[in-house]
């Protein structure tokens, strides 16, 4: 995968710095509402008014903020998984005919689609979230570290315990993956089943269906 967000240098540090800064100015929301809260207690009402109107200003640059993160990274996406999909479909026009008739269609229907959703819901997506989550973890803990540090490293330490879980659970969780993904090959080929005229699928079918993948479990070339 590494390879493929390389390819796409220009967009990945586009959809990172967007990703980081929209993180941060998320944050410091909380900065705002406490002056606005220290405005209505302490009863200055010039101060209250000036201290909303920059918290509307700035929501609505948030959310502009907000929306240009959105847009790169689902291009981010698309562009991977575009070139997943191009790799595996000439991965499998290299293969000869009786490599290629070896397997059942439903099989390439389902590495065509239910193995490129896979990867993009569990990996490429929760990438771009833990970027973010992470900026915002450490500037929430420097704020919280100036309101009171005990309270900042009893949190730290839960954090730190609540990372550990995945890491122990991650063999399992990618053999329970494997799984699934073998489940949802043979629920199409069922499907196929069902419908007689739809396993006609020929090669040159398959091949014009825009672009193809194979990666949970890769077809040998020929």
């Amino acid at each position: 995968m590494k390879k493929y967000l390389m390819k796409s240098k220009l967009l990945l540090a586009v959809t990172l710095l967007l990703n980081v800064i929209h993180a941060v100015a998320a944050v410091f929301i909380a900065r705002f509402l406490q002056q606005i809260i220290d405005a209505a207690m302490n009863g200055d009402m010039s101060a209250f008014l000036r201290v909303l109107v920059t918290s509307v200003i700035y929501l609505v640059l948030l959310g502009c903020l907000s929306y240009a993160y959105s847009l790169s990274s689902k291009k981010l996406i698309r562009n991977l998984t575009i070139m997943l999909r191009q790799k595996a479909f000439q991965g499998i026009l290299r293969r000869n005919t009786p490599d290629f008739g070896s397997v059942n269609t439903s099989d390439y229907i389902s590495a065509f689609t239910n193995d490129i959703n896979l990867i993009e819901a569990n990996y490429i997506a929760p990438l771009l979230l833990i970027v973010q989550y992470g900026v915002i973890f450490i500037v929430s803990l420097i704020l919280l570290f100036e309101i009171n540090p005990l309270i900042t490293l009893i949190l730290a330490g839960c954090v730190i315990f609540m990372l550990l879980i995945p890491g122990l659970l991650g063999k399992s969780l990618q053999t329970r993956q494997d799984m699934l993904s073998k489940q949802l090959s043979l629920f199409t080929r069922k499907l196929l089943k069902m419908c007689p005229k739809s396993e006609a699928l020929s090669p040159s079918l398959i091949a014009s269906t825009s672009l193809l993948n194979i990666l949970i479990h890769p077809l040998p070339e020929a």
